[in-house]
């Protein structure tokens, strides 16, 4: 799971919350952009022109994030993954990050209303300079899993691999 929380001028204005899936920042309904920053670690990696930007559980990474072009994360892996909604650019691509890492964005300009959206369900409103911090929350979900079938298994099946 995740735990994330919305800093304001330095102080939590929001959260901590927790998401089992995915925490998004994203644009609101008008077709505009956000500028977003990211950062891992304390360190800068981007700056984005794009429709949000979406953190994601491995379990997640099947859902939002697989939509958005990231890649699918065996459930068992401890990462994070950091994948733009629609970049403006193509050589913005997802990130796999250690689970142990810290990432956030920041939102540095936008037309339109921006949200952060936790597993799609609870919502809040950002600003400019509002920033995302995002971690590994100490909590985890337990899974059930019916011993006939694996995660390969539902891969197969969902994603219709080997059928011609």
């Amino acid at each position: 799971m995740l735990s994330g929380e919305v800093v304001r001028d330095g102080q939590v204005v929001s959260g901590p919350f927790a998401a089992l899936n995915d925490i998004v920042v994203h644009k609101g309904e008008l077709a505009h952009v956000v500028r977003l920053e990211s950062w891992v670690d304390g360190c800068f990696v981007s700056e984005y022109n794009a429709d949000g930007l979406i953190f994601s559980t491995p379990t997640g990474s099947t859902a939002y994030g697989l939509a958005a072009g990231g890649p699918i994360i065996v459930p068992s892996s401890r990462v994070i993954l950091v994948a733009p909604i629609c970049p403006h650019i193509l050589t913005n691509r997802p990130l796999v990050i250690p689970g142990d890492s810290s990432a956030s964005c920041v939102v540095v300009e936008s037309r339109g209303e921006v949200l952060i959206t936790i597993d799609g369900q609870e919502g809040f409103p950002l600003q400019a300079g509002d920033r995302v911090r995002v971690r590994r929350s100490e909590h985890s979900a337990r899974m059930v899993q019916a011993a006939s079938r694996d995660f390969f298994d539902v891969l197969r099946t969902k994603m219709g691999w080997g059928s011609l």
